[in-house]
């Protein structure tokens, strides 16, 4: 699933896809899709490192957000006085 909705499965994926009002593809063309498949242990250390980097993503759009919530207080009561 991770490897489909990355960028370079999105390419193959995408070369596949006809132009409709709902993009498809059907299973034939599923089947020429290219897979690269490492050994199941470097899968899961693949697995592993995507998810330290996507919990570090989600922390880092938290702290985001929270500034962002910090900055617009001060501003809101500087143009109201």
């Amino acid at each position: 699933m991770r490897y489909l909705n990355s960028e370079i499965g999105q390419l193959f994926f995408g070369k596949l896809q006809h132009e409709s009002n709902q993009s498809n593809i059907n299973l034939e063309e599923i089947k020429k899709i290219d897979i690269i498949m490492p050994e199941i242990d470097e899968q899961k250390n693949i697995i592993k490192e995507l998810d330290k980097i996507n919990d570090m993503i989600l922390e880092k759009e938290r702290q985001l957000c929270d500034l962002k919530k910090n900055f617009d207080v001060p501003l809101k009561r500087t143009l109201f006085k």
